[in-house]
C-alpha cells in the first residue's frame, strides 16, 4: 500500500498468525547501520559494494535485487524479516544473459520445506535497447501489475527512479521515491533526526508518499525488475500459471520463461564427432 491505513497488519507465516506493528516494519528502512535496520540504505550501500554500488552513483534493478537477495539470505536468515515472526523468504530470478527462468522447484526450495514461508520473488529483465521499452512489452507489463500476486516493478524512467505499483488502462501508477522527507532514525533528536521509540505519527508518515503519480506504460526504461508475493504455496503456484498463459499469448516476446525444474548440464566428456576425416574430442 502507499497510503497510511492501519497501524498493525496480520501477517502469516511459519503456520501462524502474529500482529505486525507499523514500526516494526518501518525500523528496517531506519537510517542505521545497525545490522537490525536491514534496510537501511547504509546496508544496502555496504551489502552491495561487491555487487557495484557506490554511493553518490545510479544503481540499476538487477544490482539492486542483488543485493536484497544478499540482505535477506545472509547466513542462510530472513534477517530482514527476523523481528516479524513470520519469516519472509526472497527469491531472485536472475540468468547471466537472455531470458530469465522461474523454475517452479527452485520456487519450492526457495519457500523451504514445510510449512511454506511466504516468498518474495523479484525478476530483473531488459526489454529492449533504447531509451524506453520495445513497445511489444507493454500489453504483458500491464497484464503483470494486474496480477493479484504483484507488488509492483522497480524501474525508471528518464533521468529518475519509480516505483511502479498498479495500472490504469494504458497508464501506470508510480511513487516517486525523490521526495525529500525527515530523516528518524535511532540517534537522538535534532539534526533532522528523532528517536525512533517516540513512535509517532510524524515518524510513520516521513516512510509514506502524499501523492502517486501516472504515465504511459511505453516510457519505462527497459531495465526494470518484476516483483511478486505468494504468501501460500498455492499462491506461487497460481502466479507460476499466470505466466505460463501469459508466456504462451507471447511466444516470441515473453517476459519470463518458465519450467517445471533446471535441466541436467550434459556430460561431453569422453565424447566425439567425426567431420570429414577430422576427429573432434
Amino acid at each position: 500500500r502507499w497510503r497510511r491505513s492501519g497501524a498493525e497488519d496480520k501477517v502469516v507465516g511459519a503456520g501462524r498468525l502474529s500482529k505486525v506493528k507499523e514500526t516494526d516494519v518501518l525500523s528496517m528502512f531506519f537510517d542505521s547501520p545497525s545490522p537490525k535496520h536491514s534496510l537501511s540504505i547504509h546496508n544496502i550501500v555496504r551489502e552491495g559494494a561487491s555487487f557495484g554500488i557506490v554511493p553518490g552513483h545510479w544503481v540499476g534493478p538487477y544490482v539492486l535485487c542483488q543485493t536484497f537477495n544478499k540482505i535477506f539470505n545472509k547466513g542462510g536468515n530472513s534477517r530482514a524479516a527476523e523481528f516479524l515472526e513470520a519469516p519472509i523468504a526472497m527469491h531472485l530470478v536472475a540468468e547471466a544473459g537472455g531470458i530469465p527462468t522461474l523454475y517452479r522447484s527452485r520456487g519450492y526450495e526457495a519457500a523451504g520445506p514445510s510449512p511454506w514461508k511466504p516468498l518474495l520473488t523479484l525478476i530483473p529483465v531488459t526489454l529492449g535497447v533504447t531509451p524506453s521499452i520495445n513497445p511489444c512489452y507493454v500489453p504483458q507489463i500491464l497484464t503483470v501489475l494486474s496480477m493479484p500476486q504483484s507488488v509492483g516493478i522497480i524501474g525508471g524512467k528518464p533521468g529518475s527512479s519509480v516505483y511502479v505499483i498498479g495500472r490504469q488502462s494504458d497508464r501506470i501508477l508510480y511513487l516517486d521515491p525523490h521526495t525529500l522527507k525527515p530523516c528518524y532514525s535511532e540517534g537522538g533528536k535534532g539534526q533532522g533526526t528523532t528517536d525512533a521509540q517516540g513512535e509517532g505519527e510524524d515518524i510513520a508518515d516521513s516512510y509514506f508518499c502524499d501523492a502517486i503519480h501516472h504515465m504511459l506504460c511505453g516510457k519505462l526504461d527497459p531495465s526494470l525488475a518484476l516483483g511478486f508475493y505468494c504468501r501460500t504455496k498455492e499462491d506461487f503456484n497460481d502466479l507460476y500459471g499466470r505466466l505460463e498463459a501469459l508466456a504462451t499469448k507471447h511466444p516470441t516476446t515473453s517476459l519470463v520463461s518458465l519450467a517445471e525444474e533446471p535441466q541436467p548440464e550434459k556430460d561431453y566428456n569422453g565424447l566425439s564427432t567425426e567431420i570429414e576425416g577430422f576427429q573432434l574430442y
